[in-house]
C-alpha cells in the first residue's frame, strides 16, 4: 500500500504532519524533510506561515490549496495543484486547503536551489515555480519515486539517496555561503557591513551575488531571520507570562521598528494578529519553528522530531512532539 493512501482516519483530526532529518552528508544543505497529509472536509481557516528564509522543493500528489502572499497591505494569490519549487521565503503566506492534500517537502538552506538548478534565484524571488515548468529530469524522477514509496521511512531513504551533496554545493560557498551561515547563526541580529568589511567586500558586490544565488539582498535575509526569532518569542510569551525574552531582544531599535516588520510580514499589528487567531491557524508554522530553532549541532535533540506526528486539534505544544529531547 502506498504512503499516499495511509491516512489517519481519526474523526477528530484530519491532519498528519511529520518531519524527518536528512542523512548527515546532506545536513549542510537540507534542514529537514516534511510530510503533510490532510483529508476530510475542506478547511474553513487559513494556515499562516511566517517567512523563514529557507528554500523548498514541494512534491504534491493530491488536491489544491490557495496560497496568499502578504507584503504589508499588498497580497497576491495563487491556487496550487502540482509540485513546485519556491525560492528563499521572505514574505508571509496564508494557505487554505481546498481538497485532500498529500505533500512532501524538502526544506533547503539558502543558496542550495541555485546550486541544484543553476538558474538565478532573482527569477523566483520566493515565488512558487511549477516543477513542470523547470523540466528538470532528476526532480521529475524524484517526484515519481516518492509517489511510489510504500512508507514515510522509504520516502526518507529515497530523498537521502537521490539528493546529491555535490550538486547542492557546486555553486555554494564563498562570500554568499559564509554570509548566510553567519546571518542564521546570529539569528539575523548582525550588521551586514561588518561581515563584508571583514572579508574585504563591498555591499553592492555582495548584493549582486545574493540576488543571483539567494534571490534577495543580505540585509533582507537578515531581516527575515530576525523577525522569525522575534515572532517565536512573541508567540511563546502569549502562552507563558514568565518568558524571559521579548521580540526587542533580537536587534530591533525599538517597538516601532518591530511593529513595522510585523505589519510587513503579517499585514496587521501584533494585537490584531493575536486577536484574529480564531480565524486562522499557526499550528504548522509554530511546529516547524520549534524544529528549526532547536540547536543544529545536537542530533540527539532533533531525533525526537523525526516521524513525530501532530494533529491540528492539539492545543498543547507538548502533545505534538512528546518524545522531544529538552
Amino acid at each position: 500500500m502506498s504512503w499516499i493512501s495511509r491516512f489517519d482516519k481519526d474523526p477528530e483530526s484530519n491532519l498528519d504532519f511529520r518531519v524527518m532529518l536528512p542523512c548527515a552528508r546532506l545536513r549542510p544543505f537540507v534542514r529537514y524533510y516534511w510530510i503533510l497529509k490532510c483529508h476530510g472536509a475542506a478547511a474553513s481557516t487559513d494556515e499562516y506561515l511566517a517567512p523563514d528564509g529557507f528554500e523548498e522543493l514541494i512534491f504534491s500528489y493530491a488536491g489544491r490549496f490557495r496560497r496568499t502572499e502578504i507584503q504589508g497591505q499588498q497580497v497576491s494569490r495563487d491556487v496550487l495543484a502540482s509540485s513546485y519549487v519556491v525560492g528563499c521565503k521572505t514574505v508571509g503566506v496564508n494557505c487554505l486547503r481546498l481538497d485532500d492534500l498529500c505533500m512532501v517537502g524538502v526544506k533547503l538552506w539558502p543558496n542550495s536551489l541555485y546550486s541544484l538548478l543553476g538558474i538565478p534565484m532573482s527569477e523566483l524571488r520566493g515565488r512558487p515555480l511549477p516543477l513542470g515548468t523547470l523540466r528538470d529530469r532528476k526532480l521529475l524522477e524524484l517526484e515519481s519515486k516518492i509517489h511510489d514509496a510504500r512508507s514515510e521511512e522509504e520516502i526518507k531513504r529515497v530523498l537521502d539517496a537521490s539528493l546529491c551533496p555535490a550538486e547542492l554545493s557546486r555553486r555554494s560557498g564563498g562570500l554568499v555561503g559564509m554570509s548566510v551561515s553567519r546571518i542564521f547563526q546570529a539569528r539575523g541580529d548582525i550588521v551586514i557591513d561588518r561581515i563584508l568589511k571583514s572579508e574585504g567586500a563591498h555591499y553592492r558586490t555582495a548584493e549582486r551575488a545574493f540576488r543571483e544565488r539567494v534571490g534577495v539582498p543580505p540585509k533582507q535575509l537578515a531581516k527575515v531571520v530576525r523577525f522569525k526569532h522575534a515572532y517565536t518569542t512573541l508567540n511563546r510569551r502569549t502562552s507563558c507570562a514568565s518568558a524571559a525574552r521579548s521580540p526587542l531582544d533580537f536587534g530591533y531599535y525599538d517597538a516601532s521598528h518591530f511593529l513595522k516588520d510585523f505589519r510587513l510580514f503579517t499585514g496587521t499589528s501584533p494585537r490584531q494578529f493575536l486577536r484574529s487567531q480564531p480565524g486562522f491557524s499557526t499550528e504548522i508554522f509554530n511546529f516547524c519553528l520549534d524544529v528549526d530553532l532547536n540547536r543544529l549541532e545536537s542530533l540527539e535533540a532533533e531525533r525526537g522530531f523525526a516521524l513525530a506526528p501532530f494533529h491540528a486539534t492539539s492545543k498543547d505544544p507538548s502533545d505534538r512532539h512528546p518524545s522531544r529531547a529538552s
